[in-house]
């Protein structure tokens, strides 16, 4: 499913500036950064309430954000993307077969959003009132890379579509927003720049392994993958854990003190294997207790420790 933050956090100084407009941001110093549009929320005639999870989260994320901050005489600086992410922006990473079975093939998305309800509903809807908000947040992660490079770390709210590769879309996850922010600071930043994903999603991040499968050698070498994940849940991919780097492979209900055990030690010794440049960090917060989808017994106290 689809994580409720992607944050980047970057350790390099001076980089090239990119011209993309994906990239354009103006932000003052001193000021926490955020990437979030109102236009992330989905509301889709109250279908959108027989999901599994809320599809109005990011907005309430924001709004709880910025009142915290405010209550500590701090100031949080929304930065939104200039426009969903394009058809001719999304091919970077997906093929024209994909791109058109998305935006036609109401099968397709059905299947990746697993609401069979969406059988009912006109395609023009469903590219309108589902497909957009989340190229809006796409667009959101792309910007997020760039804005953590010059600003060195950044947070978008919405994002992280783990499950979506190049070619096959599941699991909400529509567009692959991690490969995308990877291959746009390639293009435009450095195309010799070391990222290192650290998924904590209590899911598999499939589609981002799948996608680093696909690279070529030179590439696959700049990439480095962490993924800490319940075993026994969504995807099973066994052929996406070639992908993996570090793999961690959590049981059931594991509680605080044996998951940050295992986080604390195998972050430090992923960063002993790989130097990066930036590092993507995908945040889901179905690990907490409680949560339906991701089976893991992780207090709010531990999440964020």
């Amino acid at each position: 499913m689809s994580a409720t933050s992607n944050s980047a956090q970057c350790k390099v100084g001076s980089i090239k500036t990119s011209n993309h407009i994906l990239h354009q941001f103006e932000l003052k110093e001193n000021n926490i950064c955020v990437v979030f549009n109102p236009c992330y929320d989905i509301s889709f005639y109250k279908l959108e309430n027989i999901h599994a999870f809320d599809c109005k989260k990011w907005g309430k994320i924001a709004r709880r954000l910025n009142d915290y901050f405010v209550q500590l005489g701090l100031k949080i600086e929304f930065l939104t993307p200039p426009h969903p992410i394009t058809d001719e922006e999304l091919r970077v990473v997906h093929s024209q077969s994909f791109i058109m079975k998305m935006n036609y093939c109401k099968m397709t998305v059905v299947r990746a959003a697993e609401v069979p309800l969406l059988l009912c509903i006109p395609m023009f809807l469903i590219r309108s009132k589902l497909l957009t908000p989340l190229k809006w947040q796409t667009a959101g992660t792309v910007l997020a890379g760039y804005v953590a490079l010059k600003h060195g770390y950044a947070i978008n709210l919405g994002g992280g579509f783990h499950h979506c590769s190049a070619e096959s879309a599941g699991g909400f996850c529509m567009f692959a927003d991690i490969t995308l922010c990877i291959r746009y600071l390639w293009e435009q930043v450095n195309n010799k720049l070391k990222v290192m994903i650290v998924d904590l999603d209590a899911h598999q991040g499939n589609g981002h392994e799948r996608d680093a499968l696909s690279m070529p050698e030179r590439e696959r070498n700049r990439v480095y993958i962490l993924d800490i994940f319940n075993g026994s849940i969504y995807p099973g991919d066994e052929w996406a854990k070639n992908g993996i780097d570090r793999m961690i492979i959590l049981k059931s209900f594991t509680k605080d003190d044996k998951y940050l055990q295992l986080l604390q030690f195998h972050i430090e010794e992923a960063l002993k294997e790989f130097t990066p440049d930036l590092i993507l960090y995908n945040a889901g917060t179905d690990i907490l207790e409680g949560d339906p989808l991701g089976a893991l017994s992780i207090t709010p106290e531990a999440r964020f420790a």
